[in-house]
């Protein structure tokens, strides 16, 4: 059999090559035919971005209301559980047990996610080996599960960072009332709330990384075995 040229070869990868709009709209396809699974990874990193942006912005205002150099203030900062004192100027303030208490739910939330991408991943197993069967590159099939899970943790963080943010005005507007808005840094705010956001996409494509490359080097006789 004569040689493949070089030429061919990439006329054939052109050819196999998905555009980025398709694989959104295969994406949104998957998210219809498993819309509980979907819903269930969606609302645990929504919870626990919810706990992170919670503690970011109480340290935020917490620093803000501290930078007035009301002494009522911050003795009611003292009495809320914020150590005003010891904290670094200029830093949140963000005590150290929250610390390891939110990267501990973190942790347990991508723990989550790799758990509900693997069932997810095992019961496209046949969806999957047809399209590798059709000509689908490891690529493509690795682009569609990090699409998928990248609009998961964007929902899920959107959804979180509103929840949480709502929940640490809540907090610190019933002991400070109209005078917590008179000292906010929107800037600083903003930070957090873009963090909060990038963290929670992290984490789901952190969460799909494992299960997706797993499936994408699958050759497509065993992704069509019927014992999957």
């Amino acid at each position: 059999m004569p040689e493949t040229s070089p030429l061919t070869r990439q006329q054939i990868r052109t050819r196999m090559r998905l555009p980025w709009s398709m694989v959104l709209k295969i994406a949104m396809a998957s998210f219809q035919h498993r819309r509980m699974r979907t819903l269930i990874t969606i609302l645990s990193l929504s919870l626990a971005i919810a706990f992170l942006s919670y503690t970011l912005v109480c340290a935020e205002l917490a620093r803000c209301l501290r930078e007035t150099g009301n002494k009522q203030v911050i003795s009611k900062l003292d009495r809320m559980g914020y150590e005003v004192e010891s904290a670094p100027e200029g830093q949140p303030v963000l005590l150290s047990k929250k610390i390891w208490i939110v990267a501990l739910s973190l942790l347990v939330c991508v723990v989550g996610i790799i758990n509900t991408q693997l069932m997810s991943v095992m019961e496209q197993y046949h969806v999957i080996g047809t399209m590798k069967c059709l000509g689908a590159l490891d690529s493509i099939i690795f682009r569609i599960l990090t699409m998928e899970a990248l609009i998961q943790g964007l929902m899920g963080s959107v959804s979180g960072v509103i929840v949480g943010v709502a929940l640490a005005f809540v907090n610190f507007s019933v002991p400070f009332g109209s005078y917590l808005y008179q000292n906010l840094d929107i800037l600083s705010l903003t930070m957090w709330f873009s963090v909060s956001v990038l963290v929670g996409c992290a984490l789901s494509f952190i969460g799909v990384a494992y299960p997706a490359i797993i499936v994408a080097r699958m050759q497509p006789t065993e992704a069509l075995r019927v014992d999957r």
